[in-house]
């Protein structure tokens, strides 16, 4: 055992103080206090210009940061937003954090929108809101699309009449980023967020509408029945009540499951008998989940226990197994990955992680943890921490034959077995749900700034707000902008049972890839593949290209085609909030197959789909009141924004387990990353390894930096 010195312990000294009153939330603390309190603590005579320097020195080292300053008190110091194990990240924190570290001019839009929205709440939005419990939610979107079909044609004809009168001067068209915003809207709207078939409207790509002047084309008959297969619900908000299914015996055996996957990173500290520090410059990323199975009332009063828990064990002969890699990643160990291609496959890594868990739980294969030969039963619901979609997708990487590519192709097999359950379970098949916190999503918001401004004036005679800023209101996201839509109308009691949700959309697995604008027209997914795969053989023999998945597979059962062909997407949101400002509602979507049934386009098989999703929908908004909800702040913490979310209890549960998991993660896995290190790079055995914590802010500037590259290369390309 080594000792520890006493700069090391003075540091640790301070860390445990203002960790300390962060909990007791004292705020920030000033060099006098830090001093007075760590020099008593460690019973040493030191001058206080001293702990000047540790403490510029934690600062430089992003341990501890400057949250304030005080007239009186001067610098007041707080920890650092650091990545451990009882500060994980999710998925929907990452991304929503990359978001902040962006372009300062986009984070004020978004800031701005939000207080624009709130400044509104009582007047504008609340008549919106009445006015949207009257509205048919095909027309709104039928005629918001006409209309921006017609927005984007005359922002192109004046970008042509321009080139025309300017083609010697070679300026920039005046018009071009107004009709890049309009057309990049309905080219969103129209195939990734709705999945609408090019036979419906069809869309020409950019540069051939301002060049080659090809115009949007559109069959409004088969435009409002695709929307009619893929908008459900009476109205754009609809009131369900949940009275009569509290009181039903089905209540009784109704098994809830919720989960939640995180990730923290860390460097390695080799220490030497001295007690000095040699950082070695790997980042360590760390993936932990946990379910929480939320026990009906029948099986407590049997078992006597509320409920029960899932993970897979973090152990040496764990992480080592092939069928668990992802759980420890270091850049080291796939030395063949580019930085950027490492760090994706990381995020890939957290997704996939949660996944295992997922499947396993809801195709009745997972056990109790807290009693090994204890089955946990199948549940009829089960709402996962994030979207349920993979994470990574993109057809271009799950054909990959390395690491990178099999991460990928993991994550769609976990979720074709869902899939499968699904399918299989027919009209009782149970629920794959998510609970997305975070989204730069913009479909509901669009049509709701569209409403207010233009749309409302159809059934209503005149605008709600015909000045409207819709430029200011843009910078929206759909979360946001249903919360203060929903939380705006009469707030109903917790024991009312009665809940009002917005109307559901459907999209498409392939609307979710890089195939969002693929005209199949009367070919199918494993038609388009096997065209590509043989275009794709010839190359590698032509050009000598190194081999890729798909070319060297059966294409009849390939879990992307599967997706591609079966796998549709429903999202919406429910009103259980209010306050001013509410705390932010959660998407909430879920996996099911409706293809055959719309596929058949005849009044029964519209009828069948439609009966689904509005039965799914209930049946959701029936599983959340049966379990109840949580205000999440601890996720907030690694945001600088004073947004309160809230989420359901099974996955707030499941957070909170999974940092307990984590303690003994980050205890367990220091003899397994010292082996592999011993291993991998020599180090002597008889050095000390310390895990030490990556700074929020350097790791997502890492991160940031890696996307801002990828979007470049992209561009270039």
């Amino acid at each position: 055992m080594y000792q520890i010195d006493a700069p090391t312990r003075r540091e640790r000294k301070i860390i445990q103080y203002l960790r300390e009153r962060q909990a007791n939330d004292e705020g920030g603390a000033s060099v006098r206090e830090i001093y007075e309190h760590v020099t008593h603590e460690l019973n040493e005579e030191v001058s206080r210009t001293m702990y000047y320097k540790v403490l510029n020195r934690l600062e430089t080292t992003g341990q501890i940061e400057i949250s304030s300053e005080d007239d009186e008190r001067g610098r007041l110091y707080t920890l650092a937003a650091n990545l451990n194990v009882e500060n994980a990240v999710t998925l929907d924190d990452l991304y929503e954090q990359l978001e902040t570290y962006s372009t300062t001019d986009a984070l004020a839009r978004v800031i701005d929108a939000r207080d624009y929205f709130q400044e509104h709440q009582e007047s504008v939005i609340k008549v919106a809101a009445e006015a949207l419990l009257k509205e048919d939610p095909v027309n709104l979107f039928f005629d918001m699309i006409i209309h921006m079909i017609d927005l984007v044609q005359a922002d192109v004809e004046i970008i042509r009449q321009q080139g025309i009168e300017q083609t010697t001067s070679g300026d920039e068209p005046q018009g071009l980023k107004r009709f890049q915003s309009s057309y990049s809207d309905l080219d969103r709207i129209a195939y990734r967020g709705l999945s609408l078939p090019r036979e419906a409207i069809d869309i020409p790509l950019q540069h051939n509408m301002t060049l080659n002047e090809h115009d949007i084309e559109y069959d409004a008959g088969m435009l409002r029945a695709a929307l009619d297969r893929r908008v459900f619900g009476s109205s754009f908000i609809y009131e369900i009540d949940i009275n009569s299914h509290r009181r039903s015996e089905s209540r009784q055996y109704l098994v809830v499951s919720g989960s939640d996957g995180s990730m923290h990173a860390g460097t390695l500290a080799l220490q030497s008998a001295k007690g000095y520090y040699e950082d070695i410059s790997d980042v360590i990323t760390f993936n932990n989940s946990v379910a929480y199975i939320d026990l009906p009332p029948a099986n407590r009063s049997h078992s006597g226990i509320d409920y029960m828990v899932y993970t897979i064990p973090f152990e040496r002969d764990t992480i080592d197994d092939p069928n668990h890699r992802g759980m420890v990643l270091a850049p080291f160990m796939y030395a063949e990955l580019g930085e950027s291609e490492y760090e994706h496959m990381a995020r890939a890594a957290t997704d996939v992680v949660q996944f295992r868990v997922d499947e396993k739980v809801f195709t009745g294969e997972a056990q109790n943890r807290q009693n090994k030969y204890e089955s946990i039963p199948k549940p009829q619901v089960h709402i996962r921490d994030g979207t349920i979609t993979p994470q990574e997708r993109e057809f271009g990487h799950y054909k990959r034959l390395d690491a990178y590519g099999e991460m990928v192709r993991e994550g769609i097999r976990l979720e074709r077995r869902i899939l499968d359950r699904i399918i299989a379970g027919g009209s009782r098949s149970p629920i794959f749900a998510g609970s997305v916190k975070s989204t730069q999503m913009r479909i509901f918001s669009v049509l709701l700034n569209w409403y207010i401004a233009i749309g409302s004036r159809k059934n209503l005679g005149a605008a709600i707000e015909p000045n409207w800023n819709l430029s200011r209101a843009a910078g929206i996201s759909d979360n946001v902008a249903m919360t203060s839509l929903l939380s705006s109308l009469d707030n109903r009691p917790k024991d009312s049972g009665k809940y009002y949700v917005t109307c559901a959309l459907m999209r498409q697995f392939p609307s979710l890839t890089e195939f969002y604008r693929v005209d199949l027209r009367d070919e199918s997914w494993l038609e388009f593949f096997e065209k590509r795969r043989a275009r794709d053989v010839n190359e590698e023999a032509r050009y000598g290209y190194s081999p890729s998945y798909h070319t060297t597979v059966d294409l009849a059962d390939d879990d992307f085609i599967f997706m591609c062909e079966r796998a549709d997407f429903v999202m919406f949101y429910v009103g259980h909030t209010g306050g001013d400002p509410a705390p932010s509602l959660p998407r909430y979507e879920f996996l099911t197959s409706l293809r055959q049934d719309l596929h058949l386009l005849n009044n029964s098989s519209l009828a069948n789909a439609k009966r689904h999703v509005l039965s799914t929908v209930e049946k959701l908004v029936d599983a959340l009141d049966f379990t109840g909800w949580e205000i999440d702040r601890d996720h907030n913490f690694l945001s600088s924004k004073s947004i309160v979310k809230i989420v359901p209890h099974p996955i707030y549960r499941a957070h909170e387990l999974s940092k307990t998991l984590g303690k003994k993660l980050d205890a367990e896995l220091r003899s397994i990353v010292i082996s592999r290190l011993i291993e991998i790079k020599k180090i002597r055995s008889e050095s000390e390894i310390e895990v030490r914590p990556v700074s929020l802010k350097d790791y997502m500037t890492r991160l940031s930096e890696i996307n801002q590259k990828d979007k470049r290369d992209k561009s270039a390309r």
